[in-house]
């Protein structure tokens, strides 16, 4: 698909040249995107018989072989991946951040968020200026392996993150991706070898977590609250417990999973509200008005927080389109028949584009969701069907209660106003460039300690 590197355009250009449903590709191999709530729901609630068995693009596929290495999924079909889905489903959703009991997660997991976020910033001087996309990765990953293995301090804690950051130079760097998914350049040409680097950065990760996975199996120990005590607790159908090489390879998939994608969220989220002076001071008054240290459930729970972070990722999903769907069987669509072979995308960003669904959609404005309640065919950043985030709910979490947190504890702004650059990663990931940079100007409340 020839995107180039700005995928937001392209689609744009080709939405407007041949509306709600286009094709990109040849007749023979045919991708149709769309764009009507329609056509979302008839994608998205087809029976399962309709498409061959999902399988993720080249690029994810690829990379998550190179992180997983010899635990890869050995059983990739379709019953295999489902089950799959469901276990993380569980955990980070029916698990951690379960509705029917949200206030009780929310105090749990709500005020690790908070904490992490406070432990990341508790350095910053006035006037000292910060990568935004880096801090959020450093928050997301305190986070993740707080949450994941319930880890907070000690030897085991520090060699975790200072070998997943290494492991994210892929997503970031043409050439270290190439390293990843073309064998001739998987060679270790010594120490300044990008093979060589990544693949000691993977291997001492699984190292890590074995670790800890043995600690707890020698202590009896699965009743945490952390995800992999839950993975560990875990019994099929035949009450059959994970294996090792399971419990690894899930809590490397979870750990991945979200570490871009809700970073970058966070990234736009502080950039909107920073560009767009009026939606600062009523983001700034809602907040302040909980207090200086306010509740994680009302924080989650603010009408316009809540508004703002959708709006953030109606206008510039960091997914521009959930892995489409490839028939196997013949399908109608909005009076179109489509045959066999053909590959469905059911499109984010065009969907979240839509003047007759969200006016002036190039604007932003976090209102229209306190004007409107969107059904989920007219707005899923998330996907939607059996492909949903498994994760969603976790990540919902995190944007808020870290955008509250920092917007609590510092006054920031932006260096530079103007529209953010982005880097596009594979076909259909959009993110915040990493040079965009803001300005901790100063800390608002007396339990911040400025560092000397």
């Amino acid at each position: 698909m020839k995107m180039g590197n700005d995928a937001y355009g392209y689609l744009d250009r080709r939405a407007s040249q041949y509306g709600d449903c286009f094709r990109i590709g040849s007749a023979k191999e045919p991708t149709i995107f769309f764009s009507h709530p329609e056509a979302i729901e008839a994608i998205f609630t087809a029976d399962n018989v309709r498409y061959y068995e999902e399988k993720p693009n080249i690029e994810v596929r690829n990379f998550f072989e190179f992180l997983l290495g010899e635990i890869a999924f050995k059983d990739t079909s379709a019953a295999n991946l489902k089950r799959s889905r469901q276990l993380l489903r569980t955990v980070f959703t029916g698990g951690l951040l379960k509705s029917a009991s949200m206030g009780n997660c929310m105090q749990r997991y709500g005020q690790l968020i908070c904490d992490v976020t406070d432990d990341v910033i508790a350095r910053w001087q006035p006037g000292q200026p910060f990568y935004v996309q880096s801090c959020m990765k450093t928050i997301t990953i305190e986070f993740m392996s707080r949450v994941l293995f319930g880890l907070t301090e000690g030897e085991r804690y520090e060699q975790l993150k200072a070998n997943l950051i290494p492991l994210m130079e892929p997503f970031k760097s043409p050439f270290y991706l190439s390293s990843v998914l073309f064998g001739f350049l998987k060679k270790d040409w010594g120490k300044y070898s990008p093979w060589a680097k990544l693949r000691q950065a993977r291997d001492r990760t699984h190292e890590i977590i074995l670790e800890e996975i043995n600690e707890r199996r020698i202590r009896g120990d699965v009743s945490g609250v952390d995800a992999l005590s839950r993975f560990m607790a875990y019994r099929d159908e035949n009450d059959k417990a994970l294996t090792d090489e399971e419990l690894l390879m899930f809590s490397i998939i979870a750990l991945f999973n979200g570490y871009e994608t809700t970073s970058s969220a966070m990234t736009w989220t502080l950039y909107w509200i920073h560009r767009e002076p009026g939606v600062y001071q009523q983001l700034q008054a809602e907040i302040d008005a909980l207090g200086s240290d306010p509740d994680p459930v009302a924080i989650y729970r603010s009408p316009y927080l809540t508004a703002v972070c959708k709006e953030v990722r109606r206008i510039c999903p960091v997914v521009v389109n959930p892995n489409g769907r490839i028939l196997k069987l013949p399908m109608e669509i909005m009076g179109y028949e489509f045959e066999p072979g053909t590959q469905l995308i059911p499109c984010i960003y065009l969907t979240h584009m839509r003047e007759d669904l969200y006016p002036q959609p190039k604007q932003f404005k976090p209102e229209r969701f306190l004007d409107r309640n969107y059904s989920k065919y007219e707005y899923f950043p998330f996907g939607g069907g059996h492909a949903l985030c498994s994760g969603f709910a976790l990540a919902e979490a995190q944007i808020k209660l870290v955008i509250a947190t920092l917007l609590c504890r510092w006054k920031m702004t932006l260096i530079d106003n103007s529209s953010v650059k982005t880097e596009q990663v594979g076909a259909f990931e959009v993110l915040p460039h990493r040079s965009l940079q803001m300005v901790a100007l100063q800390p608002k409340t007396q339990n911040i300690s400025v560092a000397v």
